[in-house]
């Protein structure tokens, strides 16, 4: 996972992907959140490609920009660069669907729901 800003972003994750037609996730974490902590652990371990976090404390341009209401916030996208899937907060089922997701992106880094 690499940890982006507002300076790098686009050139580090949407002229990248752009180019090279790559699927991508951003996962928005906050200053103090624990949830996102759990969140956080999960991509350490499935040690996915093309994952970036930011961190919104820091970087608050991103919040009206992805309409984020609250952390974590992981958002999905595809070779086009379209939002396709987007999962809010760390229940219970939120967790089991993106261990779900990163088991089969793990396998095909281009399929994204």
């Amino acid at each position: 996972m690499t940890i982006i800003d507002e300076i790098n972003f686009n050139s580090d994750v949407i002229d990248k992907h752009s180019k090279d037609k790559e699927s991508f996730i951003l996962f928005f974490s906050s200053d103090n959140c624990i949830f996102c902590e759990i969140v956080d652990k999960i991509f350490k371990n499935n040690s996915t490609k093309n994952t970036y976090k930011i961190n919104i404390s820091q970087n608050k341009k991103f919040i009206s920009k992805y309409l984020l209401r609250s952390t974590p916030t992981i958002m999905f996208f595809d070779n086009n660069l379209k939002l396709t899937k987007r999962i809010i907060g760390a229940t219970n089922s939120n967790i089991k669907e993106l261990n779900n997701i990163l088991k089969e992106y793990k396998w095909n880094l281009n399929y994204l729901i």
